[in-house]
């Protein structure tokens, strides 16, 4: 069973929730003497379900944890403007997702271990739309009458 308390830990972190055996479990929140802050769900210590993260410097994740890590859907935003939404795996983007970079390009598309990859629609500051495929960090633009499969 859960009780509420407060944790003060040796590296100047402070967290308040729910805790089980002396660790935050359940609901809290955890925040830094650097102005970092996590509020939400934690499992033994981690955080695991869903929660906000805002770093010291500006960057938001606001999604699914799983053993202290992105996972599953989410939405990770820089100050820059540089906003991601989709999905996560073992804390990198990976699988269907849309990235907003600060120059106005939008990619919708695949990712893998954190990069672009795969099949997408590049969409440029002016609106212009670019299918392709992002392999080895570098974009071929699909042409007109190109087949879809291997055949």
């Amino acid at each position: 069973m859960s009780e509420k308390g407060n944790i003060d830990f040796k590296d100047g972190r402070k967290y308040v929730g729910e805790l089980e055996g002396g660790l935050p479990h359940g609901q809290g929140v955890l925040s830094d003497p650097q102005g970092a802050r996590y509020e939400g769900m934690f499992k033994m210590g981690k955080f695991h379900g869903y929660g906000r993260l805002t770093t010291a410097d500006g960057v938001v994740h606001l999604g699914e944890y799983k053993d202290g890590l992105f996972e599953g859907f989410g939405e990770l935003s820089h100050p820059d403007g540089t906003v991601y939404r989709g999905q996560f795996v073992n804390g990198k983007f990976h699988g269907n997702g849309i990235i907003t970079m600060v120059d106005g390009k939008k990619w919708v598309g695949g990712f893998v271990d954190g990069q672009m990859s795969g099949d997408g629609v590049i969409t440029l500051p002016d609106g212009q739309q670019v299918a392709g495929t992002y392999a080895d960090g570098k974009f071929t633009i699909k042409t007109a009458g190109e087949p879809e499969g291997n055949g």
